[in-house]
């Protein structure tokens, strides 16, 4: 279940947000507002803005989900059957609502930067689905492989994988809730998960005014390139 959450919601807002940043580019507004304010802090402010719109649907969702939990059984009368079925769920809970949340938010910020990123490498709005394929590459692949090995925790694929930043969001939360990992493991694991999204938030700032302002319609790798040498 926790696979399936974070699959759907980085498949659908990575692409939100390429698209968002693509309708940004060239647009005169954006001369505008850098001429007023560092680029840097548009960009740190747009990527906190999109993600707590990402956290808010989270919550909706989570505070919706709770409300039927506490009502469904006055509501279909059959409280022996919720009563059985309560167990499983509980059990569910204390898996979602836990550091396995950590991970989550971290590969959401992760996510949401890099389809920033890849939404301010186009000039029309249209091409923002192709590129934030590398994007969505990433998520399906952590997605397929940890479906693939979720039932082998122990096995030294899935220990590797839950510690490279990114993927680590798929393989350690299975470690976690089979008990495999340690306390050491895991604050191991979330420190280098965390030092990536900081250096990926921070380099992306870096080259975000260069990219937003380009109105060159050229590869995309051309257009990184031309904005890592402004």
């Amino acid at each position: 279940i926790l696979l399936f959450v974070m699959y759907f919601i980085l498949i659908t807002y990575s692409t939100t947000t390429a698209q968002e940043i693509g309708s940004e580019k060239g647009t005169k507004i954006m001369e505008v507002l850098f001429s007023s304010m560092p680029a840097r802090n548009y960009f740190y402010g747009k990527m906190l803005g999109l993600t707590m719109v990402i956290v808010l649907h989270i919550s909706i969702y989570a505070i919706g989900g709770g409300v039927i939990y506490a009502l469904a059984p006055r509501l279909w009368g059959d409280e022996a059957l919720f009563k059985t079925a309560y167990e499983m769920i509980n059990i569910i809970f204390k898996h979602l609502i836990s550091i396995n949340l950590i991970y989550v938010l971290l590969m959401i910020i992760l996510c949401t930067v890099l389809a920033a990123l890849c939404g301010a490498l186009v000039v029309r709005i249209e091409d923002s689905n192709k590129a934030v394929q590398p994007v969505m590459y990433l998520i399906i692949a952590g997605f397929i492989a940890s479906m693939a090995f979720q039932g082998k925790p122990e096995s030294v694929i899935v220990v590797a994988l839950s510690y490279i930043p990114g993927v680590s969001a798929f393989f350690m939360p299975l470690r976690i809730i089979n008990g495999t990992v340690g306390t050491i493991g895991i604050g191991v694991s979330l420190t280098l998960f965390l030092a990536t999204v900081i250096l990926a938030i921070v380099w992306c700032a870096r080259v975000y005014p260069g990219l937003i302002l380009q109105t060159d319609d050229e590869p995309l790798l051309k257009n990184l390139k031309k904005a890592l040498n402004n």
